[in-house]
């Protein structure tokens, strides 16, 4: 029972030591050099790792289409004289990034047209940034800050005017000498009780 104790201890410290060395992999998307069509959805793949882009107007639930030009990502509502960017001129323009999985948001690039141009993040529907600028760059955001399945980029006044032009992501990925440890922790714990129930054999047989 002691060595069995002992075993389960050694197993639930390298676990722990599995979830503490996850080297972070930073996957950058690029979403420059669109053709300029507009689409329902747009889905792009980096590093084995898909965001499918959709849109909306005022609000969750108005189907809009998703614009992909040469400066990023943007979004025509279907209505009006809309451009095709992510705009508030008449409607508000939401931009959605949705991938299969838990992500980590590590950054933003959204272009701009001026000074005036500002943004709001919401993380699965919840709003985390209001009114940030968009002032053609990275905006960084630290590990672990913003977890979800969607992000949502709003335009939520007259003025804002800019695109999608990249976005960062965090994606885990467990270090090979972790693996190595724990497939080795795991073949002792089997090879120890294996070895103890041909020892009780013997001393039954004898």
């Amino acid at each position: 029972m002691k060595k069995l104790i002992f075993g389960i201890g050694i197993m639930v410290i390298m676990v722990a030591m599995a979830q503490s060395a996850q080297a972070m992999n930073i996957i950058s998307y690029n979403f420059g050099g669109g053709p300029g069509t507009n689409s329902a959805s747009k889905a792009f793949t980096t590093s084995g790792v898909t965001t499918t882009a959709t849109a909306t107007w005022d609000g969750f639930s108005n189907a809009g289409l998703v614009n992909h030009g040469t400066s990023g990502l943007g979004v025509w509502n279907t209505g009006g004289s809309d451009s095709n960017n992510i705009d508030g001129d008449g409607r508000n323009d939401y931009l959605h990034m949705t991938f299969g999985s838990m992500t980590t948001l590590r950054g933003l690039y959204l272009s701009h047209d001026d000074s005036n141009d500002f943004y709001d993040l919401y993380v699965d529907g919840t709003k985390v940034i209001n009114n940030a600028s968009a002032h053609g760059d990275w905006d960084d955001f630290a590990t672990g800050l913003y977890q979800g399945f969607t992000f949502t980029i709003r335009a939520d006044g007259s003025s804002d005017d800019y695109t999608l032009y990249g976005m960062r992501i965090e994606n885990p990925v467990p270090e090979p000498t972790t693996v190595l440890l724990m497939s080795i922790g795991i073949a002792g714990l089997i090879g120890g009780a294996a070895r103890r129930k041909l020892k009780q054999k013997a001393v039954v047989k004898s």
